[in-house]
This record gives C-alpha cells, structure tokens and sequence, in this order.
C-alpha cells in the first residue's frame, strides 16, 4: 500500500533568498544583544554586569543582586541610555524584520536596509556613551572596566546587514542582465 508523496516544507520565495537569511540573522544577532554581557566592572571583589536588559551585581559574599537598571524593576528606564540601548535595538530588529517583506522593490529594500544600520550604528554610540558613563553611576567608581562579547553583536548585525546589501545588488545585476538578453 502506497504511503503517498512525501510533504515538502514549501518556504517563501522571499526566505529561501540568501540576503533575506542573512537580515533574519542580523535580526537574531541583534536581539542577542540584549541579553549578552556588555560591559563588567569592578571594585575590589564587587563584580557589576552590564546586560541590554539589567545589571547585576556580584557582591564579596558572592551574592548576585539585580541592580537599579533592570528591566522589571519599579525603578527601571530610570537610565536614559539603557532605556535609549533597549529602544534602539528592538527598533532596528522590527524595521529590519519588516525589510525582509520588501522582497519585491530591491532599491527600496536596499534603502531600508540601511535605515537600519543607521538605527544600528545609533545604537553602538549609545552603548559607547553607556559603558564610558557607567563606571561613575554604578559602585561609586571602579577599578576595572572590561568590554564584554555583547558589545560585537551589534557589529556582527551590521556586517550581516551589508552582505544582505550586496547579495541583493548582484540579484538586481542578474535581472538587468536577463532584460537586457531579452
């Protein structure tokens, strides 16, 4: 007895596009950035992480507790770059989201592709501002400061972004190279 064809998962022409997987992974990389280290500081044996979302503090006895910037707290957003970090991360991450379905208009995707980057790049100044400005809001002043592997999401998203860029500029070649064989 005959089981039938076996079902295919049928995507989109728009996702099996390279430069539309690319964007989907600028977008990942992107958010990642929120709940990555960015930034960890220290006095002594106090250790304070600096996340997108929150900062945490580890303390000599080694107790962690959530600092005044984290998210669900009553007191958060008190801080203009955390709130200005988070803002522009999940601005960039939907308006990139949404430049994946502006599949059918390359220029026009090409243009909202860097209105994203741009939003990117405003974000990595605030993450600049936020870990230069840090160390004298949080434990009184430090002693070490150290960059964290969060700090290069942002980066990667915008290098992402660029291939995307590219790969749909060699799209549009292929097809003026097509209309001009016709």
């Amino acid at each position: 007895m005959p089981l039938g064809p076996i079902p295919t998962l049928k995507l989109s022409p728009m996702l099996q596009r390279i430069q539309s997987v690319f964007l989907l992974l600028a977008v990942l990389v992107s958010l990642s950035g929120l709940f990555l280290p960015l930034w960890q500081l220290g006095t002594g044996t106090e250790q304070e992480v600096i996340t997108g979302l929150a900062t945490t503090a580890t303390f000599e006895a080694g107790a962690e507790a959530e600092s005044r910037y984290f998210f669900a707290h009553p007191e958060a957003m008190r801080t203009v770059l955390h709130s200005l970090v988070m803002g522009l991360n999940v601005v960039a991450a939907v308006w990139l989201v949404l430049t994946i379905f502006a599949y059918d208009d390359r220029p026009r995707q090409i243009r909202r592709i860097y209105i994203g980057i741009v939003l990117i790049l405003f974000q990595i100044l605030a993450l600049v501002f936020l870990t230069r400005q840090e160390p004298e809001m949080v434990l009184g002043g430090v002693e070490s400061g150290m960059p964290q592997y969060g700090l290069a999401a942002p980066i990667v998203a915008v290098a992402l972004a660029w291939l995307a860029i590219s790969r749909i500029r060699k799209d549009e070649e292929l097809v003026r190279s097509m209309d001009r064989i016709r």
